[in-house]
Parts: C-alpha cells; structure tokens; sequence
C-alpha cells in the first residue's frame, strides 16, 4: 500500500473498531460473550448480521488457535479473511484487497448507510470503478473523451462496464507514459556543449577564415 493508503485503511479500521465496540481486550471479551449467549446486537437485515457473525467468529478461532483472549488485532484480522477469503497482510494488500475490505470496514462502522451497502452488496466494484474513472480523468477532458468515442461510442463513464472503465484506463495510461519517455529521451539527446553546438554548428558550416585573420 502506498503511504496514503495505509492511512486510509487504518483510519477505517479504527472507525470500524469504534462503531462496533471493540477497542479494547475488555471490549473484546464482553462483545464475544454477548455473541457466544445470543445477544449480541443484530442489524435489520439477516445477511449483514451473517457478516458480522462471520467477522466474531474468526476472530475467535484466531484467539483460540493462540490461547489468548481476543483482541482488536484479531477481529482486524478476521475481517480481511472475511472480505478476502484468506488471511493477508496488510503491508501485501492489492488494490483490489483494498477495496473490498474498506466496503466490509464501511458496513461495520455504519451498516444503515445505503451508500455502504450498496457498495458491500456490489462486491467492492465501486471502489475500483472510482479508481479508474480518477485516472480517465486525470487526463485533458478532449483527450480522454476523443480515445472513449472512438472505443465505445460515446463519453459517458457511468455507462462503461467495469471491464470497459479497465480497458479505458490502461490504454490512457500506457499512452501517457509512452508519451512522457519520449520527452525525456529528446531532452537526454540534448547534451549541453560549447556555443557551436548549442546552436548545433559544425565546422563545415562557419563561415571561411579570411588571410588576415588566419595570418593572425
């Protein structure tokens, strides 16, 4: 993850850890006890509550794998495995890991949130269509929407499938940079010198020496 992205994973995290009420060992323990006697807080719909549940659960199997209470630490981790369906490091996340766990950290900090939900129910989609449709748009508007009409017909991102937004993005991206090393090959063939080839003189191309000045 880039640096930016560490901050916004933590910072989600934390909110999460907060909504749910579990910042603490203590907080742990009495969130896992209320879950293990069957009161533990439900949301209004059943397949939210499943996550939710999944999230305790693996979390509690990771404490018990190591013979220690539950911590913050392992229901952070649980949500990975939840989101990814395997257990990462944080410091290994693909933008894509991303995605999808900050959709579950989301649901967990505000599961009433229509946005949020969406985005869960959509599988983490709309944080990669976001991603995409930021380096489309990076570019000069006239150039991105000239390259858009040409592949699809028309310029409306919101219309483009995710494969298309991929498809658009990486052809604006790899014409981007083909672009900037082609600047920096002509200005690395300009290699600084004396005033004749400064203004790209040859000898040949000086005028002839009077007798005068070559008898001087």
């Amino acid at each position: 993850m880039s640096p930016a992205q560490k901050q916004l994973y933590f910072r989600a995290v934390k909110t999460a850890m907060q909504a749910q009420g579990w910042t603490s060992v203590a907080d742990c323990r009495a969130a896992l006890a209320a879950f293990d006697s069957g009161q533990s807080p439900m949301w209004e719909s059943p397949a939210f509550d499943k996550i939710r549940v999944d999230v305790l659960e693996t979390a509690a199997l990771r404490s018990e794998e190591q013979r220690r209470e539950l911590t913050p630490e392992d229901l952070r981790h649980a949500v990975t495995e939840v989101a990814l369906g395997r257990n990462v490091s944080s410091k290994k996340f693909t933008n894509a890991d991303l995605d999808k766990i900050l959709t579950l950290l989301r649901l967990l900090a505000d599961p009433t949130n229509l946005k949020n939900i969406m985005a869960f129910e959509a599988g983490g989609a709309a944080g990669e269509r976001k991603r995409h449709v930021h380096v489309i748009t990076r570019a000069r508007e006239s150039y991105w929407q000239r390259i858009a009409r040409d592949k699809f017909g028309h310029t409306d991102l919101d219309r483009l499938t995710l494969a298309e937004l991929r498809q658009l993005s990486l052809t604006i991206r790899t014409r981007l940079k083909n672009k900037d090393e082609n600047r920096q090959s002509e200005a690395e063939t300009r290699t600084p010198g004396d005033p004749a080839s400064s203004f790209n003189l040859q000898p040949s191309s000086l005028p002839p020496q009077t007798p005068e000045l070559a008898a001087a």
